[in-house]
């Protein structure tokens, strides 16, 4: 099953094309790579697939469904979750308060419901703060859920936007470096936790990462960008023997 796709999606700021015609398919339930030098392109395409930028030619389908010219938050709402390449998190609130804002369709949204606190109310929020614990719990954090986000490390604040990413439930996850800035255990540890929600909670990802070990090993499929094109694309042990990636990273800029 396709779960996403682009076709010839392209971004011009003024005369600079930053992505130029990019097509590819992403069938359900696996880890995309995207990869390429500094300035090929791939911030921009994940701003692309998410509504954050708005798409000068080309469109981009989610299950079929053309969601191009969406804005961010709709586009959220159909299930395509994403993190930063600088960590998003509020800083005042607690681990556990970040945590709660990433729950999807939380009766609390209502003002109404929070004035009553209805039965249906105090259920989900119940139901808020067990997965939120449980996640935490996932990744070595919930003995920090009522700290405050600002007296964390970075390395923890960045796993703390990616697992809030998940409260949502969404179907496909977008992680801008999720391993930059954090040291090699927590990148482990990381990895772990993405090969578990896709093979427990079948969960999608495009993954950007400038760690090549990191993509060489998380990967299913990859594909690299240069000057805003797509070069190449394939499995792991193809991308790392294609000539035209090893020139990109070796020979061009």
């Amino acid at each position: 099953m396709i779960l996403l796709r682009t076709d010839q999606l392209t971004k011009d700021f003024g005369g600079l094309r930053a992505v130029d015609k990019v097509s590819f398919v992403m069938p359900e339930g696996i880890i995309l790579g995207l990869i390429g030098p500094n300035g090929s392109g791939k911030t921009t395409l994940f701003n692309l697939i998410t509504g954050f930028l708005q798409i000068s030619g080309g469109q981009v389908y989610f299950r079929d469904k053309p969601i191009g010219g969406l804005p961010a938050h709709k586009i959220a709402e159909m299930g395509i979750s994403r993190t930063f390449q600088l960590v998003r998190v509020f800083q005042r609130l607690t681990v556990m308060e970040n945590m709660l804002l990433g729950y999807k369709n939380h009766v609390g949204e209502s003002p109404w419901m929070n004035i009553y606190h209805s039965r249906k109310y105090r259920s989900q929020d119940k139901e808020a703060v067990t997965k939120a614990f449980d996640l935490l719990d996932l990744v070595g954090l919930k003995h920090l859920a009522n700290h405050r986000a600002e007296k964390l490390p970075y390395a923890q604040q960045k796993m703390i936007e990616i697992t809030r990413t998940i409260m949502g439930d969404p179907e496909l996850i977008m992680l801008d470096e999720p391993a930059s800035g954090i040291n090699p255990t927590l990148v482990s540890q990381l990895l772990d936790y993405i090969r578990f929600l896709k093979e427990k909670q079948n969960k999608s990802f495009i993954i950007v990462e400038h760690d090549m070990h990191v993509i060489m090993n998380i990967c299913d499929y990859i594909i690299v960008l240069n000057h805003g094109a797509k070069i190449a694309e394939g499995t792991p042990e193809q991308i790392l023997h294609n000539p035209d990636v090893i020139d990109a990273y070796l020979g061009g800029s």
